[in-house]
C-alpha cells in the first residue's frame, strides 16, 4: 500500500487541531479511488468529493482538494494547481471554473494530445507566461509540463526521481518532487526542485542550477548561490530586475539571489515560530514558508504556512501580516483579512499592489483579499463540517431603480443572526449596495441604487456565536436602463459660419436625454449641403446607454473655378504682332498706307492694355488655390436630424439648423 508523502511537521499540529492521513488513489488495479481520513478533533469524518468533473459553474460551487500554487495570467484569469484532484483549474473573470489540464485520474499520460485528456499526478505548481502558455509542476510524475494551444508536452524531467542533466536538455534531466514554478521577464522558467534542495532554471531547452548545492541544510549566505545549502524549497519567484526569491521551507527563511548570483536571507532568522511584525524581515520568525509572489510595486508576499498567515515584506524591508490571525481553521469571509482564520496556506498570487489571492490549502479553498483589506472565498466549496451556505436568489435582469435580492443562510438547521451585506465586485475591490438583518435565515436587500449595466454581486454574512462568517457565490445581475421620454438636440457655439472654397467649417451640437439614459441608439443625418461639399459627424451615432453627449459637424467645401478665367498664353499673344508692326513701320513708304497702319497699331495697343487690366482685376478676386471666381456670397441652411426609439417603439426625432455662408 502506497501512502501520500506527508511532511510530518504538518501533521503535528497544536492541541485540538486536526490531522489526517490520505491514502493514495487507485492503489490496487480494479478498485475505485478511496481516501481514508483519520482524526477530526470533534470526531467527525468529512470526506472531500473530487471536483475534477465540475465545470462551467461558479468557482465557489466547485470543490477543490488541497489547492496548491495559484497564478494569474495577464488577463486576470486565475489558475489553480488542484493537487489532490490531479488537475489544473481556471477561474475566469466571471467567476466560472473550468478544468484546463488533467482528467482527474492519477498517473502519467497524454503528451502530444489535449491537456484535458492527459493524466497528472499531484500537480503542486502552476504558472502562465505572457502568451498564455501554461506550465505545470507535475510533482509526483517528476516532470514539468507545458500547455500550448491546448496541447500538453513534457519540457523537463524523465519521470524518475533523482538529480542529473545539468547544462543539458531539460527533458533528459532528473527532478525530485518539483513543487513550484516561476517565470522571469525573458521567459526563463524557474523550478523549486524540492527534494534535490535546489532551484533550477530552464533557458530555452537547457537546464541549470541557480541556487543550492544539493546538500540539505543551511549555509552560504553572502557567497555564490550554487554553493549554498537549502532545505526543501517549496516556493520560488522572480522580480522585474531578475532577482530570485526562494521559500527555503525547512530553513524557516526566505532567501534571495541577486543578479550577480550571490545569495542572502531576506526574511526569517531560522527559528520556527511567529514574530517580528513591524520590524525588519530578517529578524522576523517564520514557520515553514512556502509559496511566494511579488506585486508590481516590489512587495513580497509569503505563505507562512504553519503560522496560518500571509506575510508581506515591503520594499522598506519591514515585515507585516496581511491575512490570517494565526489560528488554524476557517472563518472571517467578508471581514478584515488580518482577522480571518486560515489553514496552512500554500501560495499567494499578487494580482495588483494590495490585492492578492491565496490557496487556503487545508480549507480546500482559494480566497482573495481586495484593496479594502476584506477577505472572500473565490473558489472551492465548504466541506460538510458544519460551515453552512449562503445563497443569493432573485431575477437576473431588473429595471433601473427597482428590485431586490434574497440571501438565504443554511447551516445544519441552525438559526443565524446578524447582518448580511450585498457587495458589488469590480476589478479594484467592491462597493456596498446595502445590507439587511437575517430573519429566519433570510435577508432581503434592495438593488434600486444600482446603476444601469451588468453587476457581479456577492452576499457577505458577518457570522455569529454559532455560525461562521461566509460569502455567497457571485450573482450576475443586469440592470436595464429606463426608457427615455425624449431628448433635445441643440446647436452650441456659433450657429452661422463663413467659409471659403477649399476650406472647412465646424459646428457643434449637444444631445441631452430627458428622463433617463439612452436605451436606444440615436442616428444622425444632415441635409442642405452645398453642391460638392462633404459632411462628417463625430460621433456618427450615439450609443445606447449614453447620457448627455456632444458632437461636431465638419463641412468641407470644394475648391471652385470661375467661368471666364483666362489662360495666360492668349494674354501674351498680341505682343508678337504689335512688336512686328513697330519694326515694319519705317518700311512703309506710302503715307496713306502708313497712316492706316498707325491707326491699326493704336487699336492693337488699346486691346492689349484692356487685356492686362482685366487680368489684374481678376487676380484681385482669386481664391487661395490660385484660381478665380466671380460670385456673391451664398447662404445655405444646414439641417441636422437625430432619430431614436422611445417607449412602445415610438419614434423620437428632433432637428436643428445652422447657417453656412460660402464666399
Amino acid at each position: 500500500m502506497q501512502f501520500e508523502k506527508v511532511d510530518m511537521p504538518e501533521m503535528a499540529k497544536a492541541s485540538g487541531a486536526r490531522w489526517r492521513l490520505l491514502m493514495r488513489k487507485h492503489l490496487i488495479p480494479g478498485l475505485s479511488a478511496v481516501a481514508l481520513v483519520i482524526g477530526w478533533a470533534d470526531g467527525s469524518f468529512p470526506v472531500h468529493a473530487q471536483g475534477g468533473l465540475v465545470n462551467n459553474v461558479q468557482a465557489t460551487a466547485a470543490p477543490l482538494a488541497a489547492p496548491a500554487q495559484v497564478a494569474y495570467d495577464t488577463a486576470g484569469n486565475l489558475y489553480i494547481a488542484d493537487l489532490n484532484d490531479n488537475i489544473i483549474r481556471k477561474v475566469d473573470l466571471a467567476g466560472m471554473v473550468t478544468t484546463v489540464a488533467g482528467t482527474g485520474e492519477q498517473g502519467f499520460a497524454g503528451d502530444g494530445g489535449p491537456a484535458t485528456s492527459a493524466q497528472l499526478d499531484s500537480p503542486a505548481g502552476v504558472t502562465v507566461d505572457a502568451s498564455g502558455n501554461l506550465y505545470i509542476a507535475d510533482t509526483h510524475n517528476q516532470r514539468v509540463r507545458k500547455i500550448s494551444n491546448g496541447t500538453i508536452t513534457t519540457i523537463a524531467g524523465t519521470g524518475s526521481a533523482g538529480f542529473s542533466g545539468e547544462n543539458g536538455a531539460a527533458v533528459s534531466a532528473q527532478l525530485s518532487t518539483p513543487s513550484a514554478l516561476a517565470l522571469d521577464s525573458s521567459g526563463n522558467l524557474y523550478i523549486a526542485d524540492t527534494d534535490n534542495h535546489r532551484i533550477r532554471k530552464i533557458s530555452g531547452t537547457t537546464i541549470t542550477t541557480v541556487a543550492g548545492n544539493g546538500e540539505q541544510g543551511f549555509s552560504g549566505d553572502g557567497a555564490a548561490a550554487t554553493a549554498a545549502g537549502i532545505d526543501s524549497p517549496n516556493g520560488v519567484a522572480v522580480d522585474a530586475s531578475g532577482r530570485i526569491y526562494i521559500g527555503d521551507t525547512h530553513n524557516q527563511r526566505v532567501r534571495v539571489v541577486n543578479t550577480a548570483g550571490v545569495i542572502s536571507t531576506l526574511a526569517g532568522n531560522g527559528s520556527k515560530s511567529y514574530g517580528g511584525d513591524g520590524g525588519a524581515a530578517t529578524g522576523a520568525l517564520l514557520a515553514r514558508p512556502r509559496g511566494l509572489s511579488i506585486d508590481a510595486a516590489g512587495n513580497i508576499y509569503i505563505a507562512d504556512s504553519d503560522n496560518h498567515r500571509i506575510r508581506l515584506v515591503a520594499t522598506s524591508g519591514n515585515m507585516t501580516t496581511v491575512a490570517g490571525n494565526g489560528s488554524q481553521g476557517f472563518a472571517g469571509d467578508g471581514g478584515p483579512a488580518v482577522n480571518a482564520i486560515l489553514d496552512t496556506p500554500r501560495t499567494p498570487a499578487a494580482q495588483a499592489s494590495g490585492t492578492f489571492a491565496l490557496s487556503d490549502t487545508n480549507n480546500q479553498l482559494v480566497r482573495w483579499v481586495g484593496l479594502d483589506g476584506v477577505i472572500r472565498t473565490i473558489a472551492g466549496q465548504a466541506s460538510s463540517g458544519g460551515r453552512g451556505t449562503l445563497t443569493l436568489n432573485g431575477a437576473s435582469s431588473i429595471a433601473w431603480g427597482s428590485g431586490s435580492l434574497t440571501a438565504t443562510f443554511s447551516n445544519a438547521g441552525r438559526t443565524a443572526t446578524g447582518q448580511v451585506s450585498l457587495l458589488d465586485i469590480n476589478s479594484t475591490g467592491s462597493t456596498s449596495v446595502g445590507s439587511a438583518s437575517l430573519s429566519n435565515n433570510v435577508a432581503t436587500i434592495s438593488t434600486a441604487t444600482l446603476s444601469p449595466g451588468t453587476h457581479r454581486l456577492i452576499a457577505s454574512y458577518v457570522g455569529d456565536a454559532l455560525n461562521p462568517a461566509m460569502t455567497s457565490s457571485v450573482f450576475v445581475l443586469t440592470v436595464v436602463p429606463p426608457p427615455i421620454s425624449d431628448f433635445t438636440l441643440t446647436a452650441t457655439g456659433a450657429t452661422t459660419q463663413s467659409v471659403n472654397p477649399g476650406h472647412t467649417a465646424t459646428f457643434n451640437f449637444s444631445i441631452q436625454p430627458q428622463g433617463g439614459v439612452l436605451n436606444s441608439e440615436i442616428t444622425l443625418t444632415t441635409a442642405g449641403l452645398p453642391a460638392g461639399a462633404t459632411a462628417v459627424l463625430t460621433p456618427s451615432t450615439i450609443a445606447s446607454g449614453s447620457g448627455a453627449t456632444s458632437l461636431s459637424l465638419a463641412i468641407k467645401m470644394p475648391a471652385l473655378k470661375a467661368a471666364g478665367h483666362l489662360p495666360s498664353t492668349p494674354a501674351r499673344a498680341p505682343l508678337l504682332p504689335i512688336s512686328a508692326a513697330v519694326f515694319l513701320l519705317p518700311l512703309l513708304r506710302n503715307k496713306h498706307i502708313r497712316a492706316r497702319f498707325v491707326r491699326t497699331q493704336h487699336m492693337l495697343f488699346s486691346l492689349f492694355f484692356l487685356l492686362i487690366a482685366g487680368a489684374a482685376a481678376l487676380g484681385l478676386t482669386g481664391c487661395g488655390s490660385g484660381e478665380f471666381f466671380a460670385q456673391d456670397p451664398q447662404h445655405y441652411t444646414i439641417t441636422v436630424t437625430a432619430t431614436a426609439t422611445g417607449a412602445a417603439n415610438t419614434t423620437l426625432q428632433h432637428t436643428t439648423t445652422v447657417t453656412l455662408i460660402v464666399r
